[in-house]
């Protein structure tokens, strides 16, 4: 509907609406969109590489996952038996624990041993904790099931650790982690908790919404009052609609499994991204007293409003590559308190 507005002039080649000064705003709107769902880091509980793994240290932080009242680590790894051997450690979010390992620095057998002193390591190595040596004993394959017991959610983060090589490198991971049995639960991080639930109920609402603006946009289409103000609203309800659909369908998906559908999920966050901006201008515009108070709107306010758009939209997508760019390890310090 948006690019159809943008087509439309009179009859002497002359844009009619001022909405359509902002036509390029819309499109950067689209195109930011685009590369904002691109580059969104879809979230999954599954966490599987099949290419390898080569690190820059000898210590390596792998992912994290919040545990309510416990609930488990299964975990694959593949390695060569030359780089033998390493360590899979877990840690807690407490101030002693995880914040001292990761700000305090200290050596590799240091850190080391902050969870094995806890027992929350697994050695990784031929005859401990169901690992083999695989392809002509060039290869150590191990595997096997970690048991989370707590009282309460907090955050555990995963690592591995070779303190003996400079580095720490893997032919093959995958760690796949659970929480406590239950639809909305056992394949979700305790932070994701309500999210499946929060996105039904929207989702209803938003059917509702939606139908009653497709019988109001009737009813001033048979009047002709059916102006471009009502249009870029409606259809930002309806891309705010099927975004909806999107991330519930995700998430439903991701409740069974654990993985969801990572496409729908990026499509969902583009529409959400793209809705928002549709009706963040349109609010804009109805402040300025476009369609209530006049008709056309001053040049001068023109570019002070597309100048705002613009920095809007850089701000929005240095902060979303700055996400992507950020490791786990520094975005998740915050601990549960007893």
């Amino acid at each position: 509907m948006s690019v159809v507005l943008c087509k439309q002039r009179g009859a002497h080649g002359v844009m009619k609406s001022p909405i359509h000064r902002y036509c390029s705003l819309h499109y950067l709107c689209m195109l930011a969109s685009i590369i904002i769902a691109s580059t969104r880091d879809v979230s999954s509980k599954h966490v599987v590489e099949t290419s390898g793994f080569r690190g820059s240290t000898n210590f390596e932080f792998l992912t994290r996952f919040c545990y309510e009242n416990g609930g488990t680590l299964e975990f694959e790894l593949l390695y060569p038996q030359s780089e033998c051997c390493s360590n899979l450690l877990f840690y807690y979010d407490a101030p002693d624990v995880w914040e001292r390992v990761k700000n305090d620095g200290g050596t590799c057998e240091e850190r080391q041993n902050v969870a094995i002193n806890q027992g929350n390591y697994r050695y990784l190595r031929p005859g401990f904790f169901l690992c083999e040596l695989r392809d002509d004993d060039r290869s150590v394959y191990c595997h096997g099931k970690v048991n989370i017991t707590q009282t309460y959610h907090r955050w555990w983060f995963f690592t591995l650790s070779n303190c003996n090589r400079p580095t720490v490198n893997l032919a093959y991971y995958n760690f796949t982690m659970h929480n406590k049995p239950g639809v909305f639960t056992k394949e979700f991080s305790a932070d994701e908790f309500g999210i499946l639930q929060t996105d039904i109920g929207f989702l209803c609402l938003y059917s509702i919404l939606t139908i009653q603006c497709y019988v109001v946009a009737q009813a001033l289409a048979n009047r002709r009052l059916l102006h471009t103000s009502y249009r870029l609203y409606a259809t930002s309800v309806l891309f705010a609609f099927i975004s909806l659909i999107f991330d519930t369908a995700h998430y439903g998906r991701y409740s069974t499994d654990g993985v969801g559908v990572p496409v729908l999920k990026s499509l969902g966050e583009f529409l959400e991204f793209l809705q928002f901006s549709m009706f963040l201008i349109l609010l804009v515009l109805l402040a300025k007293g476009w369609t209530v108070t006049r008709g056309v709107i001053e040049q001068y306010t023109a570019v002070k409003l597309v100048i705002f758009f613009l920095l809007y939209f850089i701000a929005a997508l240095v902060m979303v590559i700055w996400y992507a760019s950020v490791s786990g390890v520094a975005l998740f310090t915050s601990r549960h308190v007893p």
